[in-house]
This record gives structure tokens, C-alpha cells and sequence, in this order.
């Protein structure tokens, strides 16, 4: 936002305001929490107060600042704002790994004796998916799903979050039944490339029929991103222990070339351990080791599990 406001006094005001002590932080500039928060107390006071508010936190959505809108929605209660706002953030701070934000934002929301709104429901989802509560997440997904409107950018989430506890659960009927109404709910290419990913680890890991076009699909997608390369490297490494066996080469250079561009941690984690179970089926340890220690640490691995990397024991080396 200070380039909206400032445009080329930018780098003047972010000096001056340095110096003075009024910017704490270097990377984005912040404002003293003491400073903002008198600012803040004096604009309450001004007439007009609730419309420059409206106006900063669509600013903040447009600039993709999803902390900085969240906390003037938790300051003004403007609860009307939070379903909208929700809606723009949620992908990009749930695929980039800071559900903290979502969650915390959330836990101040949901206080009440009334159901708290659906997007509220689907941050609690998505926490108790990646926390392995994968019951809890396939009922909060679904009163999620069942309350947002018919053509919601974000009912394929709350749809492929319902896929995600029941392939975990092993409950591949229901699985794929979810995963193809998010393929079916989809609005963005990326929710499309998640729903399709879970169709394929859905009949790959069930021995079901139809992966071949599943995972044609996901093919066409690998080049569109990061993500969605690394995804196809996972379930056609995935594909390939169950189907044709792991014969040299595994076929994941360029994968791994992309690695440090990918900013899905589940994506990440799922990678790492898919490479180093095929390493480890083929008996070659030292190979192995490296791919565990990518996550940097063992709560990361661990939750590869949890992210559908390889959840079923079965192999056919």
C-alpha cells in the first residue's frame, strides 16, 4: 500500500519514517505497533471512519497484504466484510503454508452460541486436515459445502478437503465421489489441478479403474506451475510403484530442479517422501537420505503422511 499511497515519495517516507522510529521492520516496512494502534483509536473518531476503513481493507485484498485486511476486520467488526474477504485470501494463505493466520483469525471469529460463517468452517477444516483430525475435517467441510452458495469460488475447496480425509481413511468410494465434484466445482486451474491430483492418488493407492485419463489429465497441468509439476512427479512416482515397479531411472529430475520454486508445503513434504520410499523400496539408502532431510525437520516429514504422500502400506517394488 505505500506504493498506492506514496508512488515516488516511497522511499523518502519509509527513510523519514525510519528514522523517527515510527517503521519497525524492513521487510515489508511495518509501522510500531504502539504508533499504528493510536492511529488507529484517532481514526474511530472521525465521521467517516467505517468508509476509509472499507477502502483500506479492499486496498489491502487488492495488494494481497490478507494480514493487514484481517486485522481491520477483527478491529471494526465489519463481519459483513468477512465471507468476501475470506474468499480472495484463503487459497493463497492456505497454499503457502500460513494456515497460522487463517487460524488464528478464525479462533477470534467463531466466539458465539450460532454456527460461525461457512469460510470460518473451512479454515477449521483445513487446520484439522493437516493436524490429522480427518474426521472432524470431512464434517466440517461438509456443513462448509452444504452452506456455501451453489457457484462459490471455494466450495472445491471444502469438496477436496472432504477428499483428503477420506483417502486418508482409506474410504476410496467416497474419495473419488468427492474429488470429482471438486474437478466439477472448479473455477481456477489450480483447484482443478488439486482435484485432479486426488482423483489420481485416489485410484492409484485404491487399484481402481480410470487412471489413465486422470493422470493424462494432470500431465496437461504440470507445466502450468511449480505446484502442479511437483504434484505430477508425486503421482506418477506413486503410479509407477504400484503399476510398472521402480526401475531406473525414477524420473523426477526436473521435479526436484523446480523444488525450491514450489510454495505448497503439503506439496513439498508429499515429494520428499514419495522420493525417498521409492529410494528406500529399491534398497538404496544413501539416495534416501537426502529426500528426508528436504523438509528440514521431522514434523515436516511426518506430515507428508498426513498430506497423502504415500498414507497405505502396501508396495510392489
Amino acid at each position: 500500500m505505500l506504493d498506492t499511497t506514496f508512488r515516488m515519495e516511497r522511499d523518502r517516507v519509509v527513510v523519514e519514517g525510519r528514522e523517527l522510529g515510527f517503521i519497525t521492520s524492513d521487510s515489508p516496512p511495518e509501522l510500531h505497533p504502539l504508533l499504528r494502534e493510536f492511529l488507529l483509536s484517532k481514526l474511530v473518531e472521525a465521521p467517516n471512519a467505517v468508509e476509509r476503513v472499507r477502502e483500506t481493507i479492499s486496498e489491502s485484498v487488492e495488494d494481497g497484504e490478507w494480514e493487514h485486511a484481517l486485522s481491520l476486520l477483527l478491529k471494526f467488526r465489519l463481519d459483513e466484510l468477512i465471507d468476501p474477504v475470506l474468499t480472495k485470501a484463503f487459497a493463497p494463505l492456505a497454499r503457502s503454508g500460513r494456515l497460522g493466520t487463517l487460524s488464528s483469525f478464525a479462533a477470534r471469529v467463531r466466539l458465539g452460541p450460532e454456527f460461525p460463517p461457512s469460510t470460518i468452517d473451512l479454515i477449521d477444516a483445513e487446520v484439522a486436515l493437516r493436524e490429522g483430525q480427518l474426521e472432524l475435517a470431512i464434517d466440517l467441510a461438509g456443513r462448509a459445502h452444504e452452506r456455501l452458495p451453489e457457484k462459490h469460488s471455494l466450495r472445491s475447496r471444502a469438496s477436496a478437503i472432504a477428499g483428503h480425509g477420506h483417502f486418508l481413511l482409506a474410504s476410496f468410494d467416497a474419495a473419488e465421489t468427492a474429488f470429482t465434484a471438486a474437478q466439477r466445482e472448479a473455477d481456477e486451474r489450480s483447484d482443478a489441478g488439486e482435484a485432479v491430483h486426488g482423483l489420481v492418488l485416489t485410484k492409484v493407492f485404491g487399484e481402481r479403474e480410470g487412471l489413465d485419463p486422470v493422470i493424462a489429465a494432470l500431465a496437461d497441468l504440470r507445466h502450468e506451475s511449480p505446484t502442479h509439476l511437483l504434484r505430477f512427479a508425486t503421482a506418477e512416482l506413486n503410479r509407477r510403484r504400484f503399476v510398472e515397479g521402480l526401475r531406473l531411472p525414477l524420473g523426477f529430475d526436473e521435479a526436484a530442479h523446480t523444488f525450491p520454486r514450489v510454495d505448497d508445503p503439503r506439496a513439498r513434504t508429499s515429494f520428499t517422501y514419495s522420493v525417498a520410499y521409492a529410494y528406500a523400496l529399491r534398497a538404496d539408502y544413501e539416495s534416501c537420505r537426502p529426500s528426508l532431510a528436504a523438509p528440514a525437520s521431522a514434523s515436516a516429514t511426518k506430515s507428508a503422511v498426513k498430506s497423502g504422500a504415500s498414507p497405505h502400506s502396501r508396495s510392489r517394488p
